[in-house]
């Protein structure tokens, strides 16, 4: 997608969906098969990867120290660097000679921190001006940050449609980023230093793609709902002025995937939240509602107002300090919904309802924590997907479960008084955790 390679196919799908297409297509005959490590990333097997280092020669390079740097030419788009700290700026100098370098990607390759110095990256922003994708890439895994501070030449790369600094130590955005109108994805996970956004952030209006988890900003930038394009934004943080900003989703209705909405005693006004219209996010799967801990009641209506479309899978509620859950949680507007976690929800004495409907008839997994004035749970149906039921410290609940969990493989309770508990089929329970004694 980043080098355009997307564009003319199939008008009626987006660039992401017949990429994905295709991706699937090259997974089902073992061009890419899927690793066997934590990252759930995918590798090509020894002989797939050799014939293509084979056809693409020296189109495509793989650097590692300084083997193939020689190799670097006119001829070359892409290149993937992995070398030690000392050698960054040395070996980067050699990028040059490919002045119509589409893709640069750069990763440490030890658990030593990695320092591309400034005119380095001058020289690169400068001379290779047809750039589409750029990762200066940490290690998550090897808790290796690539040393960075993004230079303001940046912003020649007026082409860049990829940008990807995640796990650096990056603590600004430099303002000559907001010229890059052609970008398309910015990646920052992990750069736990940033706090802010550029005054024109919202400049980059072909931005499809917006990634914040692990930073440290906390605000969002000035007129977001100018990114209509926006398809994936991880984290929403309300501000302190009345959340009336929580109104600029309203017009993000292309969202999908994963969104955190954080900070949401901010929205005072049930008006504001409504005007968010989370029930027309029909792509988004799963909805994280964020809290801060106070004394302060939560008001019910906001939360109300903040309803989700009905095709929601996953939905996490923490720190939410009303004394009832508004009726979308309690009855069934949610039907397609898997997972439901409530944490930290302080005011709920009972939760449920005694309906003789089953008000999530897909749902798998289900987590109280720290409800710690939870009494009762009202349900009179069965749950007859349950996979995973955890019940910790709520300290009051006496009175809990369905009557019949036929699914259950997973039941943890912990710091729970319980006096019942649910009719299992001993079988199908792979993990049992208990540090109640509750009586079966």
């Amino acid at each position: 997608m980043a080098n355009g390679l997307l564009n003319s196919y199939k008008s009626d799908k987006s660039k992401e969906e017949w990429g994905s297409e295709l991706f699937n297509v090259l997974e089902s005959i073992s061009f890419f098969q899927r690793s066997l490590g934590f990252d759930g990333g995918f590798i090509m097997h020894d002989l797939v990867n050799d014939l293509a280092k084979s056809v693409s020669r020296e189109f495509c390079l793989q650097v590692e120290d300084d083997k193939n740097v020689n190799h670097i030419s006119k001829w070359t788009r892409h290149i993937w660097f992995s070398f030690d700290s000392e050698d960054a700026d040395r070996i980067l100098k050699h990028t040059c000679r490919s002045k119509e370098l589409h893709s640069l990607l750069i990763e440490p390759k030890s658990y030593k921190w990695t320092e591309i110095s400034n005119n380095v990256q001058c020289d690169i922003f400068s001379k290779l001006k047809y750039l589409r994708m750029l990762s200066f890439l940490g290690s998550r895994s090897l808790h290796t940050k690539l040393e960075l501070e993004l230079a303001d030449e940046i912003g020649n790369l007026k082409l860049l449609r990829y940008l990807d600094v995640s796990w650096t130590s990056i603590n600004r955005l430099p303002d000559s980023i907001c010229k890059l109108y052609n970008l398309e994805t910015l990646i920052l996970e992990g750069c736990s230093n940033l706090t802010e956004f550029p005054l024109d952030f919202c400049k980059l209006d072909h931005l499809r793609h917006l990634n914040l988890e692990g930073t440290a900003i906390r605000k969002m930038p000035k007129n977001i709902r100018k990114l209509n394009h926006l398809q994936t934004l991880t984290n929403f943080f309300v501000g302190e002025s009345s959340g009336s900003d929580i109104e600029d989703l309203g017009s993000l209705n292309l969202l999908q995937g994963k969104l955190c909405l954080s900070r949401l005693n901010n929205v005072t006004d049930p008006t504001h939240a409504v005007k968010s219209r989370l029930q027309d996010k029909k792509f988004l799967e799963e909805i994280h509602m964020k809290f801060d801990i106070s004394r302060m009641e939560s008001n019910v209506s906001v939360l109300d107002a903040l309803q989700p479309n009905n095709n929601l899978k996953r939905l996490t509620i923490q720190n939410y300090n009303g004394n009832m859950f508004p009726t979308w949680i309690r009855g069934c507007d949610l039907p397609n919904l898997i997972s439901l976690k409530l944490k930290n929800c302080n005011g709920i004495k009972i939760f449920g309802n005694n309906s003789t409907n089953v008000p999530f008839k897909f749902l798998e997994v289900l987590e109280f924590n720290g409800l710690s004035e939870w009494e009762e749970w009202l349900c009179i149906e069965a749950f007859p997907r349950f996979k995973e039921l955890s019940i910790t410290s709520c300290p009051k609940l006496k009175r809990a479960f369905p009557p019949h969990l036929p699914s259950l493989q997973k039941l943890v309770i912990i710091l729970a008084d319980l006096h019942t508990s649910p009719t299992l089929h001993e079988d199908n329970i792979s993990t049992l955790h208990d540090e109640n004694e509750c009586t079966q």
